[in-house]
């Protein structure tokens, strides 16, 4: 019997017993936590690429696992269905993030910075104000 696989489109999974998922984006890892006793089992393959089998583990599993870049990742779990919940969150990628940087020709030069290490160090105590009233 052919398994059918989720598509995780929110970057996001969760479930309990054996679950069938795919992701197609651009991270290249994700965080399997598995909460509960029972087995826990994780198969990754890539398109094009090798299975491999990072977890294979049972109880609590709190594991960050990568694989190389491709067009689809696919995901065999193997969980007790009674003995444990498990989630998969996928290390999305940070996007072009908005910058409100002025481009070059609106950049005006800055006064003149004066390096600190270059002044005479000054000794508070040799100060002639006072602060006292």
């Amino acid at each position: 019997e052919k398994a059918e696989f989720t598509e995780i489109t929110d970057g996001f999974a969760s479930g309990s017993g054996n679950g069938y998922l795919v992701y197609r984006g651009d991270a290249v890892s994700a965080r399997f936590v598995h909460r509960g006793d029972g087995i826990f089992f994780v198969t990754i393959q890539t398109v094009g690429g090798q299975s491999d089998r990072p977890i294979i583990e049972s109880g609590e599993i709190d594991l960050r696992e990568s694989w190389d870049p491709t067009s689809a990742v696919y995901f065999s779990i193997e969980s007790d269905d009674e003995r444990g919940a498990w989630t998969v969150d996928i290390d999305e990628l940070a996007g072009d993030a908005p910058t409100d940087s002025p481009s070059p020709g609106d950049v005006q030069p800055d006064a003149t910075v004066t390096d600190p290490a270059a002044s005479p160090a000054t000794d508070p105590a040799a100060s002639t104000e006072s602060t006292l009233p």
